[in-house]
């Protein structure tokens, strides 16, 4: 089935050719896998309309077509919202990152409103997650685990080297949340939210 749908998107061709293009493969394999049934019906001595038999592949074509053009959809759409997740997770790095070098260099103002720029991050983030993928991820990225080493050595003797940790940790899983959604591996809210 990969296959056939791999071979049925035609993304520069004009929809309406794709549509054809679609309905002739899925009508046309839909009647080679019938006329071997009724090749079976008929030596059992069973008959159906001519008709009948070509409105029924037509109507078999026009499913098949259409779950294979829903589903090429679905992973476009997979790409562009796994393309989200990952510019939500960069700007998420950037702001903790930001945070580590102003917690390194002892510069508390700046540490700070850095930590408050990577909790808002983390927050958009998150609500990005619940809003397109499912709670569970959004659950997931936000959920610390207890008795994690620190995700850097360097972090043991900063104030906050255990939020920077934790908050470093959050990244890696938003990574693998990023990753599963675009191998298709994990539930998305599909037909997308509208805006």
């Amino acid at each position: 089935m990969d296959s056939f749908l791999k071979l049925i998107q035609f993304e520069k061709l004009p929809r309406w050719l794709r549509i054809c293009v679609i309905l002739v493969s899925g009508g046309s394999l839909l009647y080679a896998g019938a006329e071997f049934v009724l090749t079976g019906a008929t030596a059992m001595r069973v008959t159906i309309p001519h008709a009948l038999f070509l409105a029924l592949c037509a109507a078999g074509g026009l499913i098949v077509g259409q779950l294979a053009w829903t589903q090429g959809q679905e992973t476009k759409y997979r790409g562009r919202l796994a393309d989200e997740i990952n510019g939500s997770g960069h700007s998420l790095m950037k702001s903790t990152n930001r945070w580590y070098s102003a917690s390194t260099a002892n510069n508390r103002p700046e540490a700070i409103q850095n930590w408050e720029e990577a909790k808002a991050r983390m927050g958009e983030s998150a609500e990005l997650l619940r809003k397109k993928v499912n709670t569970t991820a959004a659950t997931q990225f936000l959920q610390n685990q207890a008795g994690q080493p620190p995700a850097h050595m360097n972090l043991l003797g900063l104030p906050d080297g255990a939020a920077i940790s934790d908050m470093w940790r959050r990244y890696t899983r938003l990574t693998e949340i990023e990753a599963r959604v675009r191998e298709g591996k994990e539930q998305i809210v599909y037909p997308p939210p509208s805006p």
